[in-house]
């Protein structure tokens, strides 16, 4: 290359209304430069990065160089056409008449090209809508007035005299993403013509990895991003009128994978760092953080984050320290901006900007959806944080970008998710839709570019590689941190010359097979005793919400230099590999997967996490718990926080499975729990023996016998018949359907039925039969009723009994008794009472066939009580009340009766109107204040639509009916 090159000069025209459409033309010429860096300088001529002389006008020669010139003119017209210059000094060169800037210099560059063939003029037409405010009559006037005379210029320079046809070209455009599409294409034609060859294919110009693998794109990669020019200008047209309305807060969301991360760091902020870009503002700093930075401490993060190099290292200067920084955040957010304010300050008079300028901070919180992933993150931290967030937003100082995973949205409507929402109202969010087949071949094709590769071509199938991948990709348009890594992996070996080979990319597996192929190599070449640390390092990355896996943080010091678990973890950090990431070498480095991607297409990690999947949930729903039982201060708020019945057998189950795997928070809490149940029982005990010793020993003696006796006897009854069904493990979905997500809306639904969704269901036993007198009175000796029930027979259901009593009748059960006993959790009674069907019955939808199976409101409960209820079911079962308990000889499925008749069962589950939020799993809700109990299945006197296996209402834990009782089930201990 020549050590002394010709320049190409572009001037670029315009008013003040197109300002992004100037600076992106900047930024194009600033690529096109690289580009043909082999034949010429490209220059930009703009007349804000000229010196200008206030001797001058700021239109003279000596402050800006006149259009005629340079060689190439780019003038760029929307809504306005410009201040006129002084008519003694400036006129137009061939119209003679008084003009404007813009007017000033089109007529001195068209001059010069119709007299010498140069400079080449562009000029391009911005076509999208203007507004203008009511409120401000005068300033209405002008805005109107400036239309007319663009629609005047266009008139005179490019119709023809009729008005019907083009008298000259121009190009017209709507967004700026076409605009930059446009511009560069056209630009790009007229330098190779200049060029006078086609351009070297091997010219260099970026000479690192031009593919981020699984890894995000930084800002410092902002040459290589390409693919997402229209997301980029939404998303920054939506800050500025974020910032327009007084809360700089933007939130983009969209599918795992779909680029979310690398918009906001390689994309938007960019952009947003050009001096004028958005209004005044002549410096803009950076901060990128995330939730888990700082030992899972977000708003240490945030402090940290707001003190680092490229953010406001000024604050350093003044005394401030991230502890304090962030205490201020946690405390007294409010009185954060005044640091803010400070930094900005001093960061200005650093880049020595004019007193007309303004410095700001643009704050990128990635990974959102952290604040729900964090071991431990209590409502409170998370409250605060979300609280920081909307102060620094409201300071206009501060412009806040956060990203956030489409499927975490529903995290949105919980308890936990409230102050997100508030901020995060419908109007400042962004859904990154998946790359269409053009953004794909740019993001294939144009990083190969900058970085001189070059695709093989395949003359027997008539294909070119990168013609392959975009085909590959865009059958699967989800699939961009699987292109990326394919992309790296082929980069790495290609050939000496910079070609992309076909058999690189056979051998990888193709876009599919490139991540778990590679993370297999990497595995398979680790020791034995190296291979069998990757199940507890999985554990570690990944929780499971629902049945959707997640990646999280893990501090790096969970992992000792020289241990085989750090062996491991050190190969898929490799280089090389870069299927892990870490954040630093410091004490709070965070370890993460490099992308989620590796848990779906790898499918060594894929079959252990679906093995594991039960229990990363569980975990994670005590690490929930777990916190806030720390989080309460007196013994008693402990007592009360701590793990009971179901969901403390599994916390036991899994801590023997898992040991020491188990985080300390989690196993000291299970301990806790375990105290806590035992202490239960040495008090029950305990008020027995607090009256008079000897009658109360006698007291307790004689009632504990008999009450033994009656448990042991229902125990052998119980095993003659048979009565316990064995329930398989499975999942299914649970809930109703609202005819929303296109299926048809169920027939006689209630709201408090949905949203469906699936649920998966440990083994359990369950009872055959509902819970009958004649057991009832053997157990519920003293103090209870023991004959409670409003319709009498020793095999007739138990009923007009409360949660209470039914709750007290399973602990004595199990007292007394083999096995484990409980009231079943909502989700187990509804899976058991579909057995395996889809209908909203059992049997089928028709409620007019149930008398075969069921004891319903029917024809002979009509009979006996025509006004009790407005419908009856058109049959009759012979039992115009309760039956005997399994009176029918068709159970369901899985050989339960009375599943929906009879009498309705309790069960375990607080009562919330909505499913959202509640546990996927087996797992009873205990969120919510609990003042009320889930109530399932239909009874005799029920309305016939309550007779369905999705129906289910609230009853006070305390309140008893003739229509309620309940049946047992019995938890299998591993």
């Amino acid at each position: 290359m020549p050590d002394q090159l010709p320049a190409i000069r572009i001037f670029i025209s315009s008013p003040a209304d197109v300002r992004p459409e100037r600076l992106r033309a900047e930024q194009i010429i600033g690529r096109l430069d690289r580009e043909f860096a082999y034949h010429f300088h490209v220059e930009a001529v703009l007349w804000e990065r000229e010196p200008l002389v206030a001797a001058y006008h700021f239109q003279s020669p000596e402050n800006i160089p006149e259009p005629h010139g340079t060689d190439i003119v780019v003038v760029i017209l929307w809504s306005r056409l410009g201040v006129p210059l002084p008519a003694d000094k400036f006129r137009g060169a061939i119209s003679g008449r008084p003009v404007t800037g813009t007017e000033w210099e089109f007529e001195d560059a068209l001059a010069a090209a119709r007299a010498h063939g140069v400079p080449e003029l562009l000029l391009y037409r911005k076509m999208a809508s203007a507004t203008a405010t009511l409120d401000d009559r005068k300033a209405l006037n002008e805005r109107l007035a400036q239309l007319d005379l663009v629609e005047d210029f266009i008139s005179r320079w490019f119709r023809s005299a009729d008005g019907e046809s083009l008298s000259a070209a121009s190009h017209s455009f709507g967004a700026t993403a076409e605009f930059e599409e446009k511009l560069y294409d056209h630009l790009h034609a007229l330098l190779e013509r200049r060029a006078g060859a086609a351009l070297a294919s091997a010219a260099i110009r970026w000479h690192k990895a031009p593919f981020r693998a699984l890894l995000s794109y930084e800002f410092e990669d902002a040459p290589i991003f390409f693919g997402r020019t229209r997301a980029r200008n939404e998303l920054r047209e939506l800050l500025a009128r974020q910032i327009e309305r007084g809360s700089a807060f933007v939130l983009v969301f969209g599918a795992s994978g779909s680029g979310k991360s690398s918009l906001a760091k390689a994309g938007l902020v960019p952009d947003l760092t050009l001096p004028g870009m958005i209004g005044r503002i002549g410096l803009v700093r950076r901060a990128v953080m995330r939730p888990s930075d700082i030992g899972g401490d977000p708003l240490a993060a945030l402090a940290a984050a707001i003190l680092s190099p490229t953010a406001l290292p000024e604050l350093a200067g003044l005394h401030y320290t991230p502890e304090q920084l962030g205490a201020l955040f946690r405390d007294a957010p409010g009185q954060a901006t005044l640091p803010i304010r400070q930094g900005l300050s001093e960061a200005g008079k650093k880049a020595d900007l004019a007193e007309t300028a303004e410095a700001r901070l643009v704050l990128v919180v990635d990974q959102l959806e952290e604040l729900f992933t964090i071991d431990g993150l209590g409502d409170e931290v998370r409250e605060a944080f979300v609280a920081a967030l909307d102060t620094l937003a409201k300071s206009g100082l501060v412009w806040v970008v956060a990203t956030m995973r489409s499927d975490f949205f529903d995290r949105l409507e919980t308890s936990a998710g409230l102050a997100l929402a508030r901020l995060a109202a419908n109007e400042v969010r962004y859904q990154l839709l998946p790359a269409n087949d053009a953004e794909i071949g740019q993001i294939i094709r144009q990083p190969a570019q900058e970085a001189g590769l070059r695709f093989a071509h395949d003359a027997a199938r008539g294909l070119s590689l990168d013609e392959a991948i975009s085909q590959a990709a865009a059958a699967n348009r989800g699939a961009l941190p699987l292109l990326s890594f394919l992309l790296d992996q082929l980069w790495q070996k290609r050939s000496d010359t910079g070609l992309l080979t076909f058999a690189a990319y056979e051998e990888l597996g193709g876009l599919e097979g490139a991540i778990g192929r590679r993370a297999e190599e990497v595995f398979q070449a680790q020791p034995e005793a190296v291979q069998k640390e990757l199940v507890p390092l999985l554990r570690s990355l990944v929780t499971v919400r629902g049945t959707m896996a997640t990646a999280r943080a893990a501090p790096l010091l969970l992992f000792p230099a020289g241990s085989p678990r750090r062996t491991l973890v050190d190969a898929f950090l490799d280089p090389e590999a870069r299927l892990l990431v870490s954040d630093s070498d410091g004490g709070w480095a965070q370890l993460r997967l490099a992308h989620e991607a590796l848990l779906t297409d790898w499918p060594r990690a894929k079959a252990q996490v679906d093995a594991d999947a039960r229990d990363l949930e569980l975990r994670g729903r005590l690490e929930e718990e777990a916190e806030a039982w720390r989080a309460v201060r007196t013994r008693r708020e402990k007592r009360g926080r701590v793990l009971v019945g179901l969901v403390l057998a599994e916390a036991r189950a899994l801590l023997a499975r898992w040991g020491t795997e188990l985080p300390g928070e989690i196993r000291e809490f299970v301990s806790a729990s375990r105290r806590a149940a035992r202490w239960r029982r040495f008090r029950q005990w305990g008020m027995v023996a607090s009256a008079p010793m000897a009658v109360a020993l006698f007291a307790v003696i004689v009632w504990a016998g008999l009450v033994w006796w009656g448990v042991r006897q229902i125990e052998a009854e119980w095993a003659e018949e048979q009565e316990f069904v064995s329930v398989k493990a499975g999942c299914f979905d649970m809930g109703s359907s609202d005819g929303s997500n296109g299926s048809p809306a169920e027939p006689g639904r209630y709201a408090n039925e949905g949203p469906v969704h699936n649920v998966c269901v440990k083994p359990f036993d369950f009872a055959k039969l509902e819970v009958k007198q004649g057991e009832w009175r053997r157990v519920m000796i003293f103090p209870s009723t023991p004959d409670p029930s409003r319709f009498k027979g020793e095999n007739l259901p138990v009923e007009s009994i409360n949660w209470n009593e039914a709750q007290r009748f399973v602990w004595l059960m199990s007292l007394f008794g083999h096995g484990h006993y409980r009231l079943p959790s909502e989700a187990e009674w509804e899976y058991a009472a579909r057995a395996g069907t889809t209908t909203s019955r059992y049997w089928g939808n028709n409620i007019d066939d149930g008398c075969a199976y069921e004891n319903i409101a029917d024809q002979s409960l009509k009979n006996l009580a025509p006004d009790i209820i407005s419908e009856f079911a058109n049959c009759n079962d012979g039992h115009p009340t309760t039956a005997a308990v399994g009176w029918s000889k068709k159970p369901n499925p899985w050989g339960l009766y009375d599943m929906l008749g009879n009498v309705a069962n309790w069960v375990e589950d607080c009562y919330v109107d909505s499913y959202s939020g509640t546990p996927t799993d087996r797992s009873p809700n205990t969120t919510g204040a609990c003042t009320s109990r889930v109530v399932r299945g239909g009874s005799w006197n029920f309305n016939p639509r309550s007779d369905r296996a999705a129906d289910r209402f609230n009853g006070d834990p305390v309140s008893r009916s003739g229509s309620i009782g309940f049946r047992l089930a019995r938890t299998i201990t591993p």
